[in-house]
């Protein structure tokens, strides 16, 4: 959708008749904003990857551009509250018996993890941003490609993870075809052909220690055991990866932390928006 007019379409057209209220779980970048007791978010930047990258949208209340042109169309009331995608994630795991000590982290074609300061504070770390590591030299060069950014995400997601893999097969000669693919890097770990599967493995392996740290990181700052509700297949599928996150996490704090897969997670957590 490139503009304000297809948006606004979107909804009209899915959005049935009888219903009054609506949650949207939105990923572009927002500053949240509360109309009374109902949380919108002013989109503050639009990302042309996504789906929805129409400029008009840059300043506005989602919710309630939404939620008034709904209204008007319909004739009747409509309240429409938005929250970005990690808040949704968080909100999912609010079902689970932790409190406020909820997070909530994605490892797959991209990278981000965020946790719940208190009752009332959500905090989004921007994960894939963090700098302050040392970085592998292939991961520095893609993220000074321009545009590029997020140093920490070109060492842990799936988009470039196994661009380390043909990196290294290229360089140390390895009788080995470069691979398009995370999931391909996965299979070949499992493979055990020599030379070659340690080698795939040995790349997950490191960015399953780097999630695990900033996991950690996030558990010591709580103070408290944490539930990490989890999104990715890169996390839940990518070779040993959780096992070397929890691994990692056991060896830096004391303090527990469970990681749950919540089918759905984005439209639970945005339900909560409104219930």
């Amino acid at each position: 959708m490139q503009t304000l007019e297809e948006l606004h379409t979107f909804f009209e057209e899915t959005v049935d008749p009888r219903v009054r209220v609506v949650a949207v779980n939105f990923a572009n970048t927002m500053k949240p904003v509360f109309d009374g007791e109902k949380l919108d978010g002013v989109i503050t930047e639009i990302d042309d990857t996504r789906s929805i990258t129409a400029p008009e949208l840059i300043g506005k209340a989602l919710g309630a551009e939404v939620g008034k042109n709904l209204s008007e169309k319909r004739g009747s009331p409509i309240t429409v509250s938005v929250a970005g995608d990690g808040l949704c994630q968080v909100l999912a795991g609010k079902t689970f018996s932790y409190g406020d000590n909820i997070a909530f982290g994605v490892v797959g074609t991209g990278y981000n993890m965020g946790f719940l300061l208190d009752s009332e504070t959500f905090v989004n770390l921007d994960a894939a941003s963090f700098d302050k590591f040392p970085m592998t030299p292939l991961a520095k060069h893609l993220a000074e490609q321009p545009g590029s950014g997020w140093p920490f995400g070109k060492d842990v997601n799936g988009s470039n993870l196994y661009k380390h893999f043909n990196d290294a097969i290229e360089k140390r000669g390895v009788n080995h075809p470069p691979i398009s693919s995370t999931k391909e890097l996965s299979n070949i770990s499992e493979k055990r052909i020599p030379g070659v599967s340690d080698l795939a493995q040995s790349f997950i392996d490191r960015a399953g220690q780097l999630v695990g740290c900033q996991v950690a990181g996030v558990a010591d700052f709580k103070g408290k055991d944490m539930l990490f509700v989890m999104d990715g297949s890169v996390f839940w599928k990518a070779h040993n990866f959780k096992k070397t996150v929890e691994e990692t996490v056991r060896q830096l704090t004391d303090k527990k932390v469970e990681f749950v897969d919540i089918p759905d997670c984005g439209i639970v957590g945005a339900i909560k928006l409104v219930a």
